[in-house]
């Protein structure tokens, strides 16, 4: 296809969705964008419109989507958190951005949806990147009576009034929200010469069986990934 054929796709995809509101077949319009755009992208040809207007529909689609409850099976998240910030550092090095992680415990295991968990962290990174004053982010993880604290730092203001409007909005903060208070847990945002969202998540249950999450490799190779969705044309 050209590229104004897949942007007319893509148009009749978006149409669709505002009318029927249907995640799945959005999703699966989008992909024969995607394969058809990363063929062209293998052959030395450009496709840079396309694929930063269906990766704006996707990041749509996946931020308004129903978060999954949590699932019977936990996880380190400090090895969750350790794998998402070296892609966010990967994703975000053109931007001169930088990424500290600081934890306090060796590890700690929730039970929070896999995927939702790791859309709700790349979207706070990404949007620490996009808006950040200074070129350093830090993400810190504590625990604190039956929680896991993440904290994602970084320069700059954040009015509380837009971010009570975004938590409670269908965009990216919005299904942190959502994530976080169907499984028991909150954020909070402090705002002074940094901006700090703090998220708190449960702890899970030991009796639960214990999964080893996600490989750095698999988020970074599959591009329609939780990570390409969170910082591609954001």
């Amino acid at each position: 296809m050209t590229q104004n054929e897949l942007l007319s796709l893509i148009e009749k995809a978006e149409n669709d969705y505002k009318a029927r509101g249907n995640s799945e077949s959005a999703r699966e319009a989008l992909q024969s964008v995607f394969s058809d755009c990363f063929s062209k992208a293998e052959s030395g040809e450009g496709c840079t419109a396309p694929l930063e207007r269906a990766y704006r529909l996707l990041r749509h689609v996946e931020n308004n989507s129903a978060v999954a409850e949590d699932f019977g099976y936990r996880y380190d998240i400090g090895f969750v958190l350790e794998g998402l910030t070296v892609c966010a550092e990967i994703m975000s090095h053109q931007s001169g951005r930088r990424f500290t992680l600081e934890r306090d415990f060796e590890s700690a295991f929730v039970n929070i949806e896999l995927k939702s968990l790791c859309k709700a962290l790349l979207n706070l990174f990404a949007n620490a990147v996009k808006y950040s004053d200074g070129n350093e982010i830090g993400v810190k993880m504590g625990l604190f009576d039956g929680f896991v604290v993440v904290t994602v730092t970084n320069e700059g203001h954040f009015d509380a009034a837009d971010f009570q409007n975004a938590l409670s909005g269908n965009g990216s903060l919005g299904f942190v929200g959502r994530m976080l208070k169907l499984n028991g847990g909150s954020v909070v945002m402090t705002d002074g010469d940094e901006v700090s969202l703090a998220l708190k998540i449960p702890l899970c249950k030991k009796e639960l069986p214990v999964i080893l999450p996600f490989a750095i490799e698999d988020l970074l190779y599959d591009r329609t990934s939780p990570v390409y969705v969170a910082f591609c044309a954001h």
